[in-house]
């Protein structure tokens, strides 16, 4: 075997010197993708002279690979340690693969000293290692939830092999299946995922499993006793759930239906004298429930009944007004009668009002137990109104139990419209919505919230609003 000549340390020194840089090269020229060639073209001529050359090469992970180079190159047979060579018009064309399914990248090109005064150059492309990735860290499930798989990102997306392994630190809280996962009760686990390519490459995920997010902890009601008044006016008690993220749907039961009978929304009515229990019970867990005493008296008679305002104004064609009154004292006979100083200005139908006939008239109310106690309600009817639209500021989105509230804005065009709304929730007992358009969560489920022209009430619009109860995984 010869000794290696100066020539020759000078192609092998250029070699580890360019590795470096071709390095960066490759980051820049795109050259990832799933196979790649060494290009020999003419290296004969400058390696006849050797019997044997060995350039060893280092991948980004540190893995090593020597290309040997024995005689002339003339033929796929005189590179040894590159599987798979195929010639290609005189030039050694070979792709590799190996090293955990990575694609690493060669190129060697030899210049001519002598008479073409060419400087021998050898640019290495060293093909990067494989990662895995996922934005997510951390992941917070409901005891009974089942999710796909989290999204991990392998790199580099021309990797043959991509498969993962997943695997669970506790069984018994957090199963891993085939493409999913499966909160099976509270507790935590980490997630462990692998690059089945590379086992090097591994990544974890904590996990938090809760308790089931809907089912509350307990209920309390607004106060230990609810008092009303035989034939009186209805009570009502509000429930409070907690954790303010659980459902908020319960059941009414009464212990003694001869003296109290409460309806599905909790409203209570005293049949006759006497005290009995009223329970709420969460409709998710029977056994989380809560009791307040009903306190029915004897009926109390009528002091005053009046309108909730003095005066109000309509508009022809325009959205119909509820009457709204007040009867004291509140274990007072609650019914009521209405009348209207005049029908063809004036229209009244089950408690609502609508404008008729331009002009003034007055609404009257009395107690149906006393006619004399009695109220009035001035009415200004206005002319219609050309309204074109009704716009809102939001056509879609979502609340959540036990969170924050959204206001609505409405839009009414033209501008020299009245600008007043009625809002509309089309279910209250999944989100209310107040006279200001504030739009509040009450319980889980999917509801439509409209705005509708007080001067025109074919003009309307209308939001979808989604009221969820679940745990959002943090990033």
């Amino acid at each position: 075997m010869k000794l290696f000549s100066k020539s020759l340390f000078k192609r092998i020194s250029l070699l580890f010197a360019g590795c470096a840089l071709i390095f960066v090269a490759c980051q820049l020229s795109g050259t990832e993708t799933e196979n790649h060639s060494i290009s020999f073209n003419k290296i004969y001529d400058s390696l006849a002279q050797y019997d044997s050359v060995v350039i060893a090469l280092k991948d980004t992970a540190g893995h090593t690979i020597d290309i040997v180079f024995k005689g002339k190159v003339e033929k796929p047979s005189d590179v040894e340690n590159l599987p798979a060579p195929h010639w290609d018009g005189g030039k050694v064309l070979v792709s590799i693969t190996g090293f955990n399914n990575r694609v690493m990248v060669y190129k060697v090109e030899t210049g001519f000293d002598g008479a073409t005064n060419k400087k021998d150059s050898v640019y290495v492309f060293v093909y990067p290692g494989s990662s895995i990735t996922s934005l997510l860290r951390e992941l917070v499930l409901i005891e009974g939830d089942s999710i796909t798989l989290p999204t991990i990102t392998v790199s580099p997306a021309t990797l043959t092999d991509k498969s993962l392994s997943w695997t669970s630190s506790n069984p018994e809280c957090l199963v891993v299946g085939s493409t999913f996962l499966k909160a099976v009760k509270p507790g935590s686990a980490q997630l462990t995922i692998r690059l089945v390519s590379d086992t090097s490459k591994v990544m974890t995920i904590q996990v938090t499993i809760v308790v089931n997010g809907r089912i509350p902890e307990s209920l309390a009601l607004s106060a230990d006793t609810l008092f009303v008044a035989t034939g009186g006016a209805p009570g009502k008690l509000l429930v409070t759930v907690i954790p303010a993220t659980a459902a908020t749907a319960v059941t009414w039961r009464i212990e003694d239906s001869s003296i109290a009978s409460v309806a599905g929304d909790g409203t209570v009515r005293g049949l006759k004298k006497g005290d009995t229990k009223l329970w709420a019970i969460s409709k998710e867990k029977a056994t989380i429930l809560v009791f307040a005493i009903v306190d029915v008296s004897d009926p109390a008679p009528v002091a005053t009944v009046r309108f909730l305002k003095d005066s109000t104004d309509l508009f022809i064609r325009g959205v119909a007004e509820v009457l709204q009154v007040e009867v004291l004292p509140k274990r007072a006979n609650p019914e009521v009668e209405f009348t209207v100083s005049d029908p063809l200005k004036v229209g009244l139908v089950n408690g609502s009002i609508t404008g008729l006939v331009e002009g003034d008239a007055s609404v009257y109310v009395s107690s149906k137990e006393n006619p004399l106690i009695k109220d009035t309600l001035r009415v200004h009817v206005l002319p219609s109104q050309i309204v074109d639209s009704v716009r809102l500021s939001a056509l879609a989105f979502k609340l959540f139990t036990g969170g924050e509230s959204q206001v609505l804005t409405a839009k009414v065009m033209p501008l020299i419209a009245s600008p007043k709304i009625k809002w509309i929730s089309s279910l209250p007992g999944v989100a209310s919505v107040d006279g200001s358009g504030k739009v509040s969560p009450v319980s889980a489920g999917t509801v439509r919230i409209y705005a509708v022209s007080v001067a025109d009430s074919l003009k309307k619009d209308s939001a979808e609003v989604t009221v969820k109860v679940v745990s959002r995984p943090t990033l």
